[in-house]
């Protein structure tokens, strides 16, 4: 996690990486969106918008901090070292998806459901992301300990 926060606050971070991160975050929820009818949406940069709401994906939308958590959670587990890299690669590719869900769903509630917007993005989403990174590293290193112990030979006997 240190390397993380340490990371995230270079420059490099800051002009490049994020500001690409969430334009393609945007983009993808575009698309989505677009292909279940929803034609009268416009992205402009992170921001997506149309007749009845706008949002802007920001930094905090990126589900960047939870994804840390989990990485940190995986390499830090005592399995071997390819099963955590493919725990970390499904992991992040399971959290971004699970993201563009989040961000799509925010959208469509600004849309159609103004009063619960804050509520959903605030307290729903933040503590789902959270509670989903968590619970993912348990179930993913339930599985590998398991696995790993099953294929070690019993000792003595």
């Amino acid at each position: 996690m240190l390397a993380y926060y340490g990371l995230s606050t270079t420059e490099t971070m800051h002009e490049k990486f994020f500001p690409w991160y969430l334009n393609a975050n945007a983009r993808a929820s575009e698309s989505v969106l677009k292909t279940f009818g929803y034609k009268n949406v416009a992205r402009s940069g992170n921001t997506l918008s149309s007749s009845t709401s706008s949002i802007t994906v920001e930094r905090g939308c990126d589900a960047a901090a939870p994804s840390a958590l989990f990485v940190a959670a995986v390499l830090a587990s005592p399995v071997g070292i390819m099963s955590r890299l493919v725990a970390v690669i499904a992991g992040l590719a399971i959290l971004a998806f699970v993201n563009l869900i989040r961000i799509i769903s925010l959208f469509l509630t600004a849309a159609h459901w103004k009063p619960a917007f804050d509520i959903m993005h605030l307290d729903v989403w933040q503590a789902a992301f959270i509670i989903l990174s968590i619970v993912l590293w348990a179930v993913w290193a339930s599985w590998a300990v398991k696995r790993q112990h099953v294929g070690r030979a019993p000792a003595g006997g």
